[in-house]
């Protein structure tokens, strides 16, 4: 349930973050602001599958302000910032990809001479 939660709370942060993105990244400051947010958000997030949740609705939202509106015109124009854009958004998605999950604190103590210490496992001589 609660990798669910994490994945569901990871999809609307990274939609509202694309949508953000395409809005507001026509100034310098709000452009390096949502590469930052994008960066951040994938290092904080534990695991793969969230990571990968995230970077997927933000790019879904970049790529759909890429895409040509009724009145001819873009949300995210052929220019630097634009392309910029949209380079930010595919390398969100390969860095998903690649980065590995956080090692998880050991909750359980172990027991010496146990089967999980790593003393008593030794090769036989």
């Amino acid at each position: 349930m609660r990798t669910l939660a994490l994945l569901l709370a990871a999809l609307v942060a990274g939609a509202l973050t694309g949508v953000a993105t395409v809005f507001l990244h026509q100034q310098w400051w709000w452009l390096v602001l949502a590469l930052l947010t994008g960066l951040l958000a994938l290092v904080a997030l534990p695991t793969r599958t969230p990571r990968v949740a995230w970077a997927l609705a933000s790019g879904l939202a970049v790529l759909m302000g890429a895409v040509p509106r009724p009145e001819g015109d873009y949300l995210v124009p052929a220019n630097a910032a634009g392309w910029t854009v949209l380079i930010g958004a595919v390398a969100s998605l390969l860095v998903a990809l690649v980065l590995p999950d956080r090692r998880r604190e050991r909750t359980t103590p172990v027991t010496p001479g146990g089967i999980d210490d790593p003393e008593s496992v030794r090769p036989p001589t």
